[in-house]
């Protein structure tokens, strides 16, 4: 799911209902996504228009951007309110050109 977490617990509940009512075994694999960018300015200001170029198909590209995730303290409060939703895995999408996001989201976690 590529869904803030204030809504995402609603499509992963609905994932688990489907799963038992189809019968299958265990539990789903649940994987959340989170759009971050992590540096100073022009590094958040190249994320954003890559993020805004890619998401110009949708018609709303502006309502995405305004979700991306920009500081340590935000990505970490995403990371634990997937983690209270029970999800397996969280992918975090870096956007812009700047390697050393690696770096800086591996120092947040």
């Amino acid at each position: 799911a590529a869904a803030p977490p204030s809504w995402a617990g609603g499509l992963f509940e609905t994932v688990r209902e489907f799963w038992k009512e189809y019968g299958r075994d265990g539990e789903p694999r649940l994987v959340a996504q989170v759009n971050v960018a992590l540096g100073p300015p022009d590094v958040l200001d190249d994320a954003r228009a890559r993020m805004r170029a890619y998401y110009a198909f949708t018609g709303m590209p502006d309502r995405m951007v305004d979700g991306m995730l920009t500081t340590p303290a935000d990505i970490r409060a995403a990371l634990t309110a997937y983690a209270d939703l029970g999800v397996d895995e969280v992918m975090l999408y870096c956007y812009g050109l700047d390697p050393d996001q690696v770096d800086r989201l591996a120092d947040v976690l």
